[in-house]
């Protein structure tokens, strides 16, 4: 897995809508990236662990590295993100700019 972690200055009212605006803004810049699971059979190309602190958040950015088809003990495909090399931690950040 390759994972991307890093602290933002930022702070907010409600973590869900926060989340939500994070996970909308990485998967609008990144074209074609999944980082939510929303349906049970989605392909997902890794998750996001954010830590909501009054000042700053904690952002963990987490992405497979290899394709791993749906298998008894789930339906989801994870799926290497086409363009990892390109996700970096400056390119994160800039994209939650």
């Amino acid at each position: 897995m390759k994972i991307i972690k890093f602290t933002k200055n930022m702070s907010c009212d409600d973590s869900h809508n926060c989340s939500d605006n994070i996970v909308t803004k990485l998967e609008s810049k990144f074209a074609g990236i999944k980082l939510m699971i929303r349906n049970k059979t989605d392909t997902v190309h890794g998750g996001i662990h954010i830590r909501h602190a009054p000042n700053s958040h904690t952002i963990k950015l987490i992405c497979y590295e290899k394709t791993e088809n749906p298998n008894n003990d789930h339906t989801t495909t994870l799926k290497k993100y086409a363009d990892l090399d390109n996700l970096t931690e400056t390119t994160v950040k800039n994209a939650l700019k």
